[in-house]
């Protein structure tokens, strides 16, 4: 058994309850399971270094005193050039199966869930939403709805980069 299976092992047995009800064999089965494990604990990973790392930022920040952390994260993006490049990973990444390009395409769409929280929090700061909104978004987050909630927000940051750089300063 593999490491990342024993992590997510709850996950993975819903999923493979759902694979079999769907009629798929046992090798087919075993080798989505595997699958699942290893992105799942990639995920988790580079989450829980990317949220380390912004927490730190922000008490850093704090300990010096300095504002900005939220209007900077709001201000986060890919930016043109990365953005199209990663949006190409992407793209090459559904067309082709090796191993390198399907890596660089998972990077891409962490770099675009990022960029699409940015977003959001942007858009709920210029609106004055109430912060409750976003924290029921993360809550969102947890399975078995996160699906749900992680393409639609990649999919915002996608769009992120395409648009034309006089809307950010209406965000």
């Amino acid at each position: 058994r593999d490491w990342s299976s024993d992590v997510c092992s709850s996950d993975l047995r819903e999923f493979e309850r759902v694979m079999r009800e769907q009629a798929y064999g046992a090798e087919e089965l075993a080798a989505l399971t595997a699958e699942l494990g290893r992105w799942l604990a990639v995920v988790t990973l580079f989450s829980s270094l990317v949220g380390a790392l912004l927490v730190g930022f922000w008490w850093w920040l704090l300990a010096d005193d300095k504002q900005g952390f939220g209007a900077q994260f709001r201000a986060l993006t890919l930016g043109r050039w990365l953005g199209f490049t990663a949006t190409g990973v992407v793209a090459i990444g559904l067309v082709f199966g090796t191993g390198l390009v399907q890596n660089l395409a998972l990077l891409a769409w962490l770099a675009f869930l990022l960029q699409g929280l940015a977003v959001v929090h942007a858009i709920g700061f210029a609106r004055r939403w109430h912060p409750g909104f976003v924290a029921l978004l993360y809550l969102l987050f947890l399975p078995p709805l996160t699906v749900f909630v992680i393409v639609p927000v990649v999919v915002v940051g996608l769009l992120d980069t395409w648009r034309s750089e006089e809307h950010t300063s209406e965000l």
